[in-house]
């Protein structure tokens, strides 16, 4: 079965709201605690999603990607890992 890019798109908006529910109901600080992973807290999950899901947006609605787009999400992924070593630094 093949989904239409409106099913798809519906369902990534439907987890999204689900993801969001679920953190809404945790205790504020876990949103920030390190855990062992690719990604080293729930915060940082959210904003490479968010990443992510702009960098798509843009290619889905026809608009190309600029150079300028690439090195911004790079620098973006380093600014996270720089912020989050200096939150984790600071919460020792």
């Amino acid at each position: 079965m093949v989904l239409s890019v409106e099913t798809k798109l519906k369902y990534h908006h439907w987890a999204n709201l689900k993801l969001l529910q679920h953190i809404k109901g945790l205790k504020e600080d876990v949103s920030a605690k390190e855990v062992k992973s690719i990604f080293p807290s729930l915060s940082v999950i959210f904003k490479h999603i968010y990443s992510v899901d702009s960098m798509w947006l843009k290619r889905i609605s026809g608009v190309k990607a600029s150079i300028l787009d690439a090195v911004n999400w790079i620098l973006r992924k380093r600014l996270y890992k720089l912020l989050n070593s200096f939150t984790n630094n600071t919460n020792s």
